[in-house]
């Protein structure tokens, strides 16, 4: 008989391996929900990671307190501009569509 089975009993035991088994399939999934989150899941956060680099959209939609510690620029503000900047564009291709 097993130590851990004379000391702590059978049932115990048996309750303990099903736990670890849950426990470790949990963890299991966990790591493939972050690896998910920090590649595919959030666009940038890869090229963030292997490059040391962001872009200025990142930063401003993802770290916005970061973005203005750096840049001394409102993030909304940075948002808005980019925003109109969008707009415009897509104005321009509506009026013209040929050019595109």
């Amino acid at each position: 008989m097993w130590a851990g089975a004379r000391s702590f009993g059978s049932t115990l035991v048996a309750i303990s391996y099903v736990l670890h088994d849950v426990s470790a399939i949990v963890m299991l999934g966990g790591i493939f929900v972050h690896v998910y989150l920090s590649t595919i899941g959030e666009p940038g956060t890869f090229q963030a990671m292997t490059r040391g680099a962001v872009s200025e959209p990142w930063a401003w939609t993802f770290h916005p307190a970061w973005y203005r510690e750096v840049t001394g620029r409102d993030p909304r503000d940075a948002y808005e501009k980019a925003r109109e900047k969008t707009e415009a564009t897509e104005r321009a291709v509506k009026q013209n569509p040929s050019a595109s």
